[in-house]
This record gives C-alpha cells, structure tokens and sequence, in this order.
C-alpha cells in the first residue's frame, strides 16, 4: 500500500505535551496518522510546521490515510491529562514522480542529453529496429533476384 520505504513511527503522550517525529525543512509525504486517546479530556494535533494536519476531537481517530506534503517539521501535540498513542507514517522524499517526456525539447535531442534520461533509449532502440528491418527487406529483395 505504501512505498518500500515508508517510515512508520509511534509515540505516546501523556499530560499536556508535544513530541517531534521529524525535524528539517526537507520534503516528506505523510501517508497515515492514527490517534488513540485513553479519554475524553484532551485533543491531540499533527502539525507541519504551525500548520494543523490532523486534529483528534476528544477520543479516538482511527486510520486516516493523507497524502500530505510537508517541507517543515513534523510534530505532535496533545492538550488535557489524559493518554494520547500516535502512529504515523511517512516518507523523507518527494514521491511526486516527473514523467520523462516532460521538458524535453528539440535542443535536448540534438544534443544528445535526452539520450541520458531513458527516453532517448527508447528511441535509439526503435532506431535501431527500423534499419535492422530494412536492411532485412532489401535482403530478402536480393536474395529473390539472386534466384532468378
């Protein structure tokens, strides 16, 4: 369901407290954040930076699945006196994916830098394939002349 490397982390808190799971300003994505609280008397937040990813009302917030970039701190903080148990899991990376055809250009091809990303691979291969089929045609061509 998640990627192979995924970092899964738990932490509880009790009292009024805070626990960071990452600090850096480098890109993570946040998958999933399960809040368990032993009561009533408190709400417990996941937090980007200041900004509020996940907040639990009360009692419990079960498996909620994000898709959350973050480029700042991920922390978690917990008001009342009562138990708060977080699970949370994430990547320390960009998983945003840029496709290979994207900003190529004809410059890039002439130069032969599109060569190094894979598409130019792709392309030298069907190259290669349409010259090895000619030269099978006119051979072929040849040989039924040859016969004759």
């Amino acid at each position: 369901m998640f990627p192979a490397d995924t970092i899964t982390q738990t932490h509880e808190l009790s009292g009024p407290s805070s626990f960071t799971f990452v600090n850096g300003t480098e890109v993570k994505y946040i998958f999933q954040i399960t809040m368990q609280q032993s009561g009533t008397a408190s709400d417990t937040f996941l937090y980007c930076g200041n900004n509020v990813v996940s907040r639990n009302y009360a009692k419990d917030t079960p498996n909620q699945l994000l898709n959350y970039r973050c480029e700042n701190t991920i922390r978690t903080a917990k008001t009342g006196n009562d138990n708060s148990f977080i699970t949370i899991s994430y990547v320390n990376r960009d998983v945003t994916l840029q496709s290979p055809f994207n900003a190529l250009t004809v410059s890039d091809f002439a130069t032969g830098s599109a060569m190094m990303n894979g598409v130019g691979t792709t392309f030298q291969l069907f190259f290669i394939f349409f010259i090895f089929a000619i030269f099978y045609m006119f051979f072929n061509i040849g040989k039924e002349i040859y016969r004759r």
